[in-house]
């Protein structure tokens, strides 16, 4: 039993000689009041990280539309370069799958986050403000809001507070944080609160006296710390980072945890919509590896491939000798026009890489109504099917006989008992009728602008 009041006695002097080490009037500590506007520093890059993460998203999506656009028109004008344009354009799916994916990140929760991180660190920063300009005029004080750790013999450094400073956030540069790991580093250990000496501070002063009837606590920034009725500022060796998870403006704060900065960090990428971006991306086996999951996906292959089988397939899909040459993809889009509309009433041809998203799709629907409008193949008509004769192999015309079934084109050869029915190797049939003319398209120009092509199309849906 006398170690059980022992013990009592112990704890209650401990806790006598912490809540006699506060006085009513002092000041916040000058380190922790750094640490606060550290941790808000932090929070105000929330609105410049969600601008610049937005501005990447619409970034990766404006590619990705218009690598989609300008891939179904190289594929509806240049057939012999469709197989790189379909895989060209199931990475820009993807591309653009990922941005969406990526701005679903934004359309809820997350940015209610960062509004909150915002608004806790508008919070810290008017008491810290608060706190930092309440004091004396003259140097060498003990009256201030913001005191010393330790000597207690000078006016709170005005430096303390320069983090929580800032008039205007719109010029904060992005910089995005786990605020959770924020927190619990700047606030770990904090037992204590107020500075070492002084008595001055308005603020912290004995609220009972100064309101006739006050009772409780005053809690400041949502209750992290609290100004007690009669002794001040306490913490009773309250860890601040253990108690930061308990108090709702801080255990929100600290959802803007490490998952929040990967969803503002991760990589997007950014589909190929300009002709240097297409080199840079057919350049090595290293960026063309990029490629293998579309691929796989736009040419139906049964497994994944990697290494050099994935790269000997690239290389031939777009035509790479070597790493040293573009290769007959890119080469085939050097200088690629198309004619298309300017305005309501002018046209011109202008370079592939140049049109708009309107001009793309102009472009892209004049070259499938002119694959549209190329005349089919001429069936054959029922007259022309009987008289069109078969090229038979020797056997079917030695089962003929020499007689009068020997006709062209086999042919009677020897005689007597000699005689054979063969194949003449000199027959030619007759011109099928309506076979009068052959129709001819042009593939190529040389200013390389897209013409009629009689060539089978890889039709092509747009992304958007």
């Amino acid at each position: 039993m006398m170690h059980v009041l022992l013990a009592a006695s112990c704890a209650a002097l401990v806790l006598f000689r912490q809540e006699a080490t506060a006085a009513a009037g002092e000041g916040l500590k000058q380190t922790v009041a750094t640490k606060l506007c550290s941790i808000s520093a932090a929070a105000k890059s929330s609105a410049a990280d969600l601008a610049a993460r937005l501005q990447q998203i619409h970034d990766a999506l404006t590619s990705a539309r218009r690598t989609a656009q300008q891939q179904d028109v190289i594929a509806a004008t240049k057939p012999e370069h469709a197989t790189a344009a379909q895989v060209l354009r199931y990475y820009a799916n993807a591309a653009g799958g990922a941005a969406e994916s990526a701005l679903s990140d934004w359309t809820g929760e997350n940015t209610k986050i960062l509004g909150h991180s915002l608004y806790t660190a508008g919070r810290i920063d008017e008491l810290m403000l608060l706190l930092q300009n309440n004091q004396r005029d003259d140097k060498n004080a003990q009256a201030a809001c913001i005191g010393a750790d330790t000597t207690g013999n000078h006016l709170g450094n005005k430096d303390t507070t320069a983090k929580c400073a800032a008039d205007d956030i719109t010029q904060t540069k992005s910089a995005p944080a786990d605020l959770d790991k924020t927190t619990t580093t700047e606030l770990d250990g904090v037992t204590e609160i107020h500075a070492a000496a002084g008595s001055a501070c308005a603020l912290t002063k004995d609220l009972t006296t100064a309101y006739t009837s006050f009772s409780g606590t005053l809690p400041l920034i949502g209750g992290l710390i609290n100004v007690h009725a009669t002794n001040g500022l306490q913490t009773v060796n309250n860890n601040l980072a253990t108690k930061s998870s308990s108090v709702k403006l801080f255990t929100n704060l600290r959802k803007h945890n490490a998952d929040i900065k990967s969803k503002l960090t991760s990589e997007l990428t950014t589909a190929p919509a300009t002709l240097q971006k297409l080199k840079d991306l057919l350049k090595t086996p290293t960026t063309r590896s990029r490629l293998g999951p579309a691929a796989r996906k736009a040419l139906n292959w049964d497994k994944d491939k990697s290494g050099t089988e994935l790269d000997d397939e690239l290389k031939k899909i777009f035509g790479i000798s070597d790493d040293a040459t573009d290769g007959s993809y890119i080469n085939s889009l050097k200088d690629f026009t198309l004619k298309v509309h300017k305005t309501a009433t002018d046209t011109d041809n202008i370079n592939l890489f140049s049109l708009t998203p309107d001009q793309l799709s102009e472009a892209l629907s004049e070259a499938l109504e002119q694959n549209r409008q190329q005349p089919a193949s001429k069936p054959c008509t029922a007259k022309e099917s009987k008289d069109k004769s078969q090229n038979p192999d020797t056997d079917t015309c030695a089962s003929k006989g020499t007689g009068d079934d020997c006709k062209p084109p086999c042919k009677v050869e020897g005689k007597g008992d000699k005689a054979m029915c063969v194949v003449d190797p000199n027959y030619k049939p007759p011109e099928a009728e309506g076979a009068k003319e052959s129709v001819t398209a042009t593939n190529t120009t040389a200013s390389n602008s897209f013409v009629i092509r009689k060539a089978p199309l890889l039709l092509a849906v747009l992304l958007f």
